[in-house]
């Protein structure tokens, strides 16, 4: 038994159950390439610019394999695919914050842009 605190149990299970609904959330709607029959967007090798939660973009960014844990983890079934080669190479990237950086142009208005190149 742990002792109360930060580090108690409540806390831990909330954890684990986030993890086991978010796993069985993902096999019963399969949302994400490429369980959904949609090939992935993007191939190792690909140079991609990745887009925070906060708009940042980050340009020049080479897709160095893909992340899929046996057994599925929360990071895979909420559609992180992707490993790049930034400041995080152990930390997958979702498809829906990347987009081939040849294709991104000038960045929006209001759009900060750092670059790996």
């Amino acid at each position: 038994m742990l002792k109360q605190g930060f580090f108690s149990e409540k806390h831990m299970s909330s954890h684990w159950k986030y993890e086991e609904e978010v796993v069985a959330q993902h096999d019963a709607e399969k949302p994400f390439a490429p369980e959904n029959g949609e090939p992935l967007k993007f191939e190792v090798g690909d140079v991609v610019a990745f887009t925070n939660e906060y708009g940042v973009m980050f340009r020049g960014i080479r897709v160095t394999g893909f992340y899929k844990p046996d057994p599925i983890n929360s990071l895979y079934a909420t559609g992180r695919r992707y490993l790049l080669h930034w400041s995080s190479p152990w930390f997958p990237a979702k498809e829906s914050s990347l987009q081939l950086d040849s294709e991104v142009g000038d960045a929006p208005e209001g759009v900060v842009v750092y670059g790996y190149a």
